[in-house]
């Protein structure tokens, strides 16, 4: 198994700090976000790490270097457009090859790590495992409708009520999600001049051509941190 992390974007929204430093690297108590995103990773016993920049970024590899320090092995892959967190999937295929990945957006935070969640991922038949939180502020996030904990529908940004169950940036993956992106359009949502590739499509791609898509609750604290206020 593979991860791909997340680590593009510009940061816009927390800037000023973001006009120094990029995203990722902003210490959360002491320490740079991605970098608890690879010590989660390396709980899990994957090794291979593919993370995925924004084009021309020097300042992340300068951090992780090959990632032996967490006992990775990690290769980057630039993202020449900024249209959406969906998107390096494909960039990254050939990569990955046809086993299972684990996909982690590089600024979310999850106390007590990832590894229950694999291991429910890997005794699963699921073509797509979704880590999900209750949240009070829905229409912010892509939520999943879950019944008996399959999903049966997912919405980015609900301008009406349909689930409080939030979506994390998170996702464990089986081959299946390739045919998936290579099916589904690009959205062009809220204020952006970019359409992007969003979660909810694909993993609706999924459940519509009868594909397993399954979640974990996390029930301990979990932010995603785009904004300063998280």
């Amino acid at each position: 198994m593979k991860a791909l992390v997340l680590a593009g974007g510009r940061g816009t929204r927390l800037r000023p700090i973001t006009n120094t430093i990029n995203k990722h690297l902003i210490p959360i108590a002491g320490k740079p976000m991605i970098f608890r995103v690879l010590d989660d990773i390396a709980e899990c016993g994957i090794q291979d790490v593919i993370i995925n920049l924004n084009k021309g970024d020097k300042e992340i590899p300068a951090a992780i270097g090959d990632g032996s320090k967490w006992g990775l092995k990690v290769q980057y892959i630039e993202q020449p457009e900024p249209n959406g967190m969906m998107y390096p999937i494909l960039l990254a295929k050939e990569l990955i090859g046809n086993e299972p990945f684990l996909l982690f957006g590089g600024d979310n935070i999850l106390s007590g790590g990832i590894k229950k969640y694999y291991d429910e991922f890997m005794a699963s038949d699921s073509a797509a495992h979704l880590l999900v939180t209750k949240v009070d502020n829905p229409e912010r996030f892509g939520v999943a409708v879950v019944e008996n904990g399959v999903v049966t529908k997912t919405v980015e940004k609900p301008e009406e009520f349909v689930s409080d169950l939030a979506v994390t940036a998170v996702y464990f993956y089986r081959p299946p999600i390739f045919e998936a992106m290579e099916n589904v359009e690009p959205v062009l949502k809220g204020n952006s001049k970019v359409a992007e590739y969003y979660p909810p499509p694909a993993h609706q791609w999924l459940i519509d051509h009868g594909h397993k898509v399954t979640v974990s609750e996390v029930t301990g604290w979990w932010k995603d941190t785009g904004k300063p206020d998280a």
